[in-house]
């Protein structure tokens, strides 16, 4: 996610100050990537940090909206066979290891595949989105040779190649789903600019159709018979619109994204519809509208939501939030877990665990 100051004027806030500070399930983890193990029943959830050393968080049962155990540092990537194209380096030659928002799915054969934002040798801080696969929901993951999604030229020999917007460009934000019929990955692109002087941002998500037994690798899509994705969201603002999360709900799909600024308690879940997955015009004409979350939720922020789908009409949201709003530098590095009920088709966080 983009770390910036900003406040965004008819959003609302999470909280008053005079309300009590909100016990997170789970202490600096930040851009939720959330999976359930198939041999425990529980949720394992990865965080940004380093391939070397990033955090990871495991519930103590088989409630996705239960208890969560402490912070562990782990590799994300082996240490071995980790591709030349991943990881910029400075001027001193020090390679760039961060790892941003990984996320992980489980294929139909049974192996675990992560996808992340990673720095592209050559280009700076721009970044693209890379995989990886392990036997564990845990990891380490072997990475894999190519990136699924990059630009054109970038070196990475990406599955999904897209056009450069310019310097600056990047790929983040990768997050695969099991749909009910297809598995998916939605993953951001942005740039930033200057507009009559002030600071924009061109922002738009992209989806892709996966293969549900080797998912680093594409398969056709209605929109694209070779594979490629296609643009579901395109804004141009002063705000960052990011995080976006695909799910399914009988006939109906809900992508969920996050607006505003990563660090400020002005950062919001928002939601767009529509009843065709693969009509690129009905979800860039779709209305954008802010999940409720439950009044005086002191959180200081509602951002990086991962919503998760775990039968009858009952789900998880995973999101971000400060403590409260003396300690928003830096953004949002606890994680609260919530329970989302299904209003006439239309999603509603009902509870936040205490």
């Amino acid at each position: 996610m983009i770390g910036a100051m900003a406040l965004i004027a008819g959003t609302g806030t999470a909280a008053t100050a005079a309300a009590p500070v909100r016990k997170p399930a789970v202490k600096k983890l930040a851009n939720p990537g959330v999976v359930q193990d198939a041999s425990t029943g529980r949720w394992v959830v990865h965080g940004t940090g380093s391939w070397a050393n990033h955090p990871v968080s495991e519930s103590r049962t088989t409630d996705a909206t239960g208890r969560y155990a402490k912070v562990v540092g782990r590799r994300l990537l082996a240490a071995e066979g980790i591709p030349s194209w991943m990881g910029s380096t400075n001027a001193q030659g020090k390679r760039d290891t961060s790892i941003w928002a990984p996320s992980v799915l489980r294929s139909a054969s049974g192996t675990y595949v992560a996808y992340f934002a990673v720095t592209v040798k050559g280009a700076g801080s721009s970044r693209c989105i890379g995989t990886g696969t392990s036997t564990s929901a845990a990891g380490p993951f072997t990475a894999s040779a190519r990136a699924i999604a990059c630009w054109k030229g970038s070196g990475a020999s990406p599955v999904d190649k897209i056009a450069k917007e310019g310097k600056g460009f990047s790929l983040i934000d990768p997050t695969p789903v099991q749909l009910a019929s297809e598995t998916v990955l939605t993953y951001k692109t942005q740039r930033s600019f200057k507009r009559n002087g002030k600071l924009v941002w061109h922002t738009t998500t992209r989806l892709l159709r996966l293969d549900p037994n080797d998912p680093t690798r594409t398969v056709a899509n209605p929109a694209r018979a070779g594979g490629g994705s296609i643009k579901i969201t395109d804004a141009t603002s002063r705000y960052i619109e990011e995080n976006p999360v695909m799910v399914q709900r009988d006939g109906t799909f809900t992508l969920f994204t996050s607006f505003g600024w990563y660090g400020t308690c002005n950062y919001v879940t928002r939601y767009h519809q529509s009843t065709s997955l693969w009509d690129k015009n009905s979800w860039l004409q779709a209305k954008h509208r802010t999940v409720p979350f439950p009044k005086k939720l002191n959180t200081c922020g509602r951002g990086n939501a991962q919503v998760i789908g775990t039968g009858g009409d009952t789900w998880a949201i995973y999101f971000n939030g400060h403590a409260n709003r003396a300690t928003t530098k830096g953004g949002p590095k606890n994680l609260y877990v919530g329970a989302v009920r299904w209003k006439s088709g239309k999603p509603v966080v009902r509870s936040v665990r205490s």
